[in-house]
């Protein structure tokens, strides 16, 4: 319910139902925890209009280990119960 307060606060002209079902929506398509998907960092790459970009692979530029380590660590999942969200 915090993070509707603050939709609130930044949507003042949008109706209750609205930030709510907009809250909703966008809750559910956000993930836990952030990490790196290389299809879709490789659809970015393939976008790119320069030739070097043409034969450049996602998973050669990710390290995700930063990452793993805080999720590891549990940080993230005592962060959440801290906050409520």
């Amino acid at each position: 319910m915090r993070r509707i307060a603050i939709w609130a606060r930044c949507s003042r002209n949008f109706c209750c139902g609205f930030r709510r079902a907009l809250h909703d929506r966008l809750t559910k398509s956000s993930r836990d925890f952030p990490t790196p998907a290389p299809r879709r960092i490789q659809t970015f790459i393939d976008a790119l209009p320069t030739p070097m970009a043409k034969g450049a692979k996602a998973e050669d530029s990710i390290d995700a280990t930063l990452m793993e380590e805080i999720r590891a660590s549990g940080m993230i999942d005592r962060l959440y119960r801290k906050t409520g969200w």
